[in-house]
């Protein structure tokens, strides 16, 4: 029955010693190790992992038989990412006795994080980019309006003085 309940799941599931011995394992996790069953049972999964993945997991391994508490975390190794839930089953003295412990293999969605946070910062660039030849043209543009009121002024002013001197400009007036 319990090898029943361990391979319902797609996701990596087994029960472990306190120390992290496996007592049984679902074929998620005999197909990710790539190893016999048979070759798991009484062994630890630290055993068959990367040393840096094994450090962690012995650390978390820890602080759940301390805490007596569920831990959740995410790790990942050999290109692929986890999200980990490891329970604790106590004695009948309240003690950590096993394990339940179950992986889901998340890396599909850590790569679309991936992609998503690399066109985000993609996107960033574009909108800086886009806002700094705006700005160019915006004070370029602002420019020519500013030369173009001052050129009016000066227009008005000649205007003034021709008429002043009795004389009638000859040029189209725009303005």
């Amino acid at each position: 029955k319990l090898k029943t309940l361990l391979n319902a799941t797609t996701d990596i599931a087994y029960l472990a010693e306190s120390d992290g011995t496996f007592l049984s394992v679902n074929n998620a996790l005999v197909e990710s190790l790539g190893r016999p069953r048979e070759e798991l049972i009484g062994k630890r999964e630290f055993d068959f992992l990367p040393t840096e993945v094994s450090e962690k997991k012995k650390e978390k391994l820890q602080e759940i038989l301390e805490s007596k508490k569920a831990l959740r975390w995410e790790d990942g190794h050999t290109g692929r990412h986890f999200a980990n839930s490891v329970y604790p089953i106590f004695d009948d003295l309240g003690a950590v006795k096993q394990i339940a412990a179950y992986a889901k293999d998340i890396t599909k969605r850590v790569q679309a994080e991936q992609a998503l946070h690399k066109l985000n910062a993609e996107l960033d660039e574009r909108v800086r980019d886009r806002t700094e030849q705006l700005t160019i043209f915006v004070d370029s543009v602002c420019g020519r309006e500013v030369r173009m009121a001052e050129l009016k002024k000066v227009i008005t002013q000649l205007r003034v003085q021709l008429k002043s001197a009795n004389l009638e400009p000859v040029a189209y007036d725009p303005l």
